[in-house]
């Protein structure tokens, strides 16, 4: 009998240059937490927690690392990107998993031709990390605290890095048949989304409002590493959200349906509110490839006619919550999500002329005696409404309840009109009325139909579901000013983009060498700087030292496109609200033309509301350190509560010049207590973070296709092209087997490559290290089976 490997005594069941490896992340482990800033984090004992859980079950690292990834983001807080948090875990997973790693166990094996294309984008790898660390880069405390440092490379390898370390682990602990991948990998994915969305949730809910889609607000929810523009969250919700397609269309517990509707929603709000053009048509892509892969296959009729039902459905919706707000937006989807459940039963006219006489006289006997002012905010055409929802769940779920339900139908019917009405008058009536004669005209087309016109499967039911939560989520946003002055200016954008990728080409150096092999990884952001056509030169921050003494020095910028330009030295600071607080600063500076804007404000990561204005009335610049103290009220910024809008103190530096910042303190007067970590800089960039608020073309390519290019060269771009093209080519032919779970991973690779195709996606560590990891779950392959020999009989 063979040990499992999530037993107590498959733990200590590893080899040797399985325990020499991890010891070696052990100590790598003990290195890295002995200079990291836990100081105000819980992250202490979430790793504390997590090497026990894998000490009790080792397995769980397939399900708690890809739900941690996405959302173990502390930058904002610590001041640390090179050296994450996530890594910590990572060593943590990697020195549990080696440790019990049995060498030349039969594991899980991907196919050939991708373990070659593996190999080769390692070689590429390599070869452009060298170039980028050749000559060898100083590791100062400035090596670590910006993008323009020639360490940049290895923070850019780490992604493909850590899923090559993990894929033996990964290979070992998919199980037979890969049960384990479906089990825990994958609904870890789908944790993380979750966690995600909930997250992107919060902060509109803290911004602009869960309901405000006309602000210009875009979310970046868990991911600092768009403190200078990116996609990440684009990319990560494009990679995730179509891992919900096998929990809808398998007939599953009713239990896993409505979690993976509940899912849906969160997810697509979270997408939809980016207001991203890139992960909108991400969003279509996926879900043609998934009607594409769907077994069994819809005819050509089944196509056309949901096609048609959808578009109807999408513009009457739009109507009637462009006349009728939300109210009307919700009445009219429960009534065509009860239109279509009236095709799973047989009735006939007798039966549709009955309803409407009863929904007719019970609307006549009760609205003329439910007076509104008796009822509070609940209106009569809202309670007739809610009570006729009733009576129709009531007769959809008693066997031979289909006339109750019927005549339930046209009582909502009637009230959804009357609710557009309530709301805004003759055009929330008329907007209503379209909703209402769309949904009558299927359940009359059903009712002449010889028969149910269909029947209520589990995955029909759940996918009618999936398009209805998708319309109740897509008809605000794409109703709102905002998407629509977005999508006004797509022509424009793209040519901007257009300029940027050739300008991008034009910076790189000339000959053979750099074609075939790039730049360097990680070489972009500093290449731009020295060598832009626009001879733009964005702000910059360094850590400088004098007679012992640490400092930071801020740079302007050297380009006049608007303050948002500028670089904002952050930190999250504990205010109480309407509290006396006192800021002191020592500045320094030789040029009159430097101005230092101090302010605290309510902010996530880039777009500040709410602020309190610090303004220092300067001295004449006499290369002499001069204190400053600002005393000020916090009114109603409340940094201190848990929920609702962090407050950050921004630091930044206008005017063409540079000056020095030290001793910054915010200190409550009736407390004394201290509110700024690290605020004389000793400690460098610990505590404290950046931010390029509106102006991203510096940091990113803006296409994945040619940031690897850019960093690698030729060698690189095919290498990926390679994985991605044979991967691809493995999941279609799975697909086409009925595999759902390969359909669902091959849209969502569809939906990250359309999002790569506005953004360059892998050089965000976190991001790369996920789709990566991912891609290899979905492209691994059961090992072979082993069947026991069969015994021959002595003679």
């Amino acid at each position: 009998m063979g040990t499992a490997i999530g037993s107590p005594a498959g733990r200590a069941s590893g080899g040797a240059p399985g325990r020499l490896l991890a010891a070696a992340f052990a100590l790598l482990l003990a290195g890295a937490a002995c200079r990291y800033p836990f100081e105000g984090t819980l992250l202490g004992p979430v790793l504390l927690a997590y090497a026990g859980l894998l000490w009790w079950r080792p397995v769980l690292w397939l399900a708690l690392l890809p739900a941690l990834l996405p959302v173990l983001d502390l930058a904002p807080w610590t001041g640390w990107f090179y050296l994450e948090e996530t890594d910590l875990l990572l060593l943590v997973t990697a020195a549990a998993g080696y440790w019990r790693l049995r060498p030349g166990a039969a594991g899980a094996t991907l196919p050939r031709t991708l373990r070659y294309a593996a190999v080769l984008v390692s070689l590429a790898g390599a070869l452009a990390l060298a170039r980028a660390m050749l000559p060898w880069p100083a590791a100062d405390l400035n090596a670590f605290a910006t993008y323009q440092s020639g360490w940049n490379g290895v923070r850019t390898a780490k992604g493909w890095l850590w899923a090559l370390i993990l894929l033996p682990l990964l290979r070992q602990d998919a199980g037979p048949a890969l049960a384990r991948l479906r089990s825990h990998f994958f609904p870890g994915m789908l944790a993380g989304l979750g966690l995600v969305a909930l997250a992107a949730g919060a902060e509109r809910m803290a911004f602009p409002g869960l309901l405000n889609m006309a602000s210009d607000y875009r979310t970046s929810a868990p991911f600092s590493a768009m403190h200078t523009g990116g996609a990440a969250l684009d990319g990560y919700l494009a990679l995730c959200l179509p891992l919900l397609a096998p929990w809808l269309v398998r007939a599953a517990s009713r239990r896993r349906t409505a979690l993976a509707l509940a899912l849906l929603a969160l997810a697509a709000y979270a997408g939809l509110t980016t207001f991203s053009r890139a992960l909108y048509l991400a969003f279509g892509v996926s879900a043609l490839v998934l009607w594409a892969l769907h077994r069994p296959a819809p005819t050509p009729r089944q196509r056309a006619m949901s096609v048609l039902a959808l578009a109807l459905a999408a513009c009457a919706l739009t109507l009637v919550f462009s006349s009728g707000g939300y109210r009307g937006l919700a009445a009219a989807l429960l009534l065509l999500c009860a239109a279509g459940w009236l095709g799973t039963r047989k009735l006939g006219w007798r039966d549709a002329a009955a309803a409407l006489a009863t929904a007719c006289a019970l609307e006549a006997a009760l609205l003329p005696v439910l007076p509104a002012s008796a009822l509070g905010p609940f209106k009569p055409p809202y309670l007739l409404f809610a009570c006729a929802c009733a009576g129709f769940a009531f007769g959809a779920m008693r066997a031979g309840g289909a006339r109750l339900a019927l005549a339930a139908f046209f009582g909502m019917l009637i009230n959804s009109v009357l609710i557009g009405w309530h709301w805004g008058g003759a055009p929330g009536a008329r907007g209503a009325a379209l909703a209402a004669a769309l949904a009558l005209a299927l359940a009359l087309l059903q009712l002449a139909l010889p028969g149910a016109r269909w029947r209520p499967g589990r995955a029909g039911v759940a996918g009618a579901l999936a398009c209805a939560v998708m319309l109740a989520a897509a008809v605000p946003v794409g109703a709102s000013y905002y998407a629509a002055e977005r999508f006004g200016t797509s022509l424009g954008d793209l040519g901007t983009r257009l300029q940027h990728w050739r300008r991008a080409v034009q910076m790189m150096d000339a000959g053979p060498a750099t074609h075939l092999f790039g730049m360097g990884l990680g070489r972009y952001p500093a290449v731009y700087v020295e060598r832009n056509p626009g001879r733009e030169t964005p702000g910059a921050f360094a850590y400088v030292e004098h007679e012992g003494n640490r400092a930071l020095r801020m740079s302007a910028p050297e380009f006049a496109r608007g303050w948002g330009e500028v670089i904002r030295v952050l930190q999250r600071v504990p205010l109480a609200p309407a509290t006396m607080y006192l800021l002191t600063v020592d500045v320094r500076r030789q040029d009159a033309r430097a101005l230092v804007e101090l302010e605290l404000c309510e902010r996530q990561l880039l777009y500040p509301q709410n602020c309190i204005p610090l303004p220092l009335r300067l001295r004449p610049p006499d290369a002499h350190w001069q204190h400053y103290a600002v005393p000020f009220n916090a009114g109603a910024l409340d940094g201190a509560a848990f929920t609702g809008a962090p407050v950050q103190l921004a630091l930044s530096v206008s005017g063409h010049a540079s000056l020095e910042l030290d001793n910054l303190s915010i200190v409550a007067l009736d407390s004394g207590k201290e509110l700024l970590r690290n605020g004389s800089f000793t400690r460098g960039y610990d505590h404290w973070f950046f931010s390029s608020d509106r102006h991203h073309l510096p940091w990113h390519v803006k296409n994945l296709a040619l940031n690897q290019f850019f960093e690698q060269g030729w060698l690189g771009l095919a290498a990926l092209l390679w994985l991605l093209g044979a991967g691809a080519l493995v999941l279609l032919r799975r697909a086409r087997g009925g595999d759902a779970h390969a359909a669902a991973c091959a849209a969502a690779l569809a939906g990250f490559l359309v999002v790569g195709l506005f953004d360059s996606l892998l050089d965000v560590p976190r991001i790369s290290l996920l789709f990566y990891l991912f891609l290899f779950a979905a492209l691994l392959r059961a090992a072979p089976s082993r069947a026991p020999a069969r015994s021959v009989p002595a003679r």
